[in-house]
């Protein structure tokens, strides 16, 4: 009789690994539903942003360059651009003045071709832009990084593969007297 409790002992053993094993693996898929994000904005391959149009003057006055840029530009891709980084700079500097810091998304566009109104520069839009900003830049020849995002404020994603990066030509106004 006591050589069969040992196998008794066994398979209560068993069971309690297997009660042990299904118990962690369910706390590791409760903290994992919790913790890893549920939607992940994503940015298309196909998101090709184009410059159309650009204007870059020079404002010094009393030692402070003011840089004036109007940029227009069009979609060419298949997807909607929610949004785009502009940085101009030295062509030899890897990093860049970021230029629209605080409007980055297009928000509401209206298509002047067909008058029709969407949140986003969506394929075939173009849009006008102006930004009025203090850098050391200096007159002519920089460069000017064009890259476009996906998603919203809170989700944003970076499209690195559709970053553009041309050479743009700013010029030195004649400083205005007081």
């Amino acid at each position: 009789m006591i050589n069969n409790r040992r196998g008794i002992s066994e398979m209560v053993s068993y069971v309690l690994l297997i009660i042990i094993a299904v118990g962690l693996s369910v706390l590791v898929y409760n903290y994992l539903v919790v913790h890893v994000p549920k939607d992940k904005p994503a940015c298309y391959d196909d998101i090709n942003l184009v410059l159309v149009d650009y204007s870059c003057h020079l404002q010094t006055n009393n030692g402070v360059t003011k840089v004036l840029l109007n940029v227009t530009l069009s979609n060419h891709g298949l997807h909607t651009a929610d949004g785009v980084y502009l940085r101009l700079g030295n062509e030899t500097r890897k990093v860049k003045k970021l230029v629209n810091d605080n409007d980055i998304f297009f928000g509401l566009i209206v298509d002047s071709a067909s008058g029709t109104a969407a949140i986003g520069l969506r394929p075939g839009m173009s849009v006008f832009r102006n930004y009025s900003f203090s850098a050391d830049i200096q007159p002519g020849r920089n460069g000017l990084e064009i890259q476009p995002a996906a998603g919203s404020p809170a989700k944003l994603a970076l499209c690195e593969k559709g970053t553009l990066a041309l050479p743009v030509e700013c010029v030195l106004d004649a400083p205005s007297n007081p």
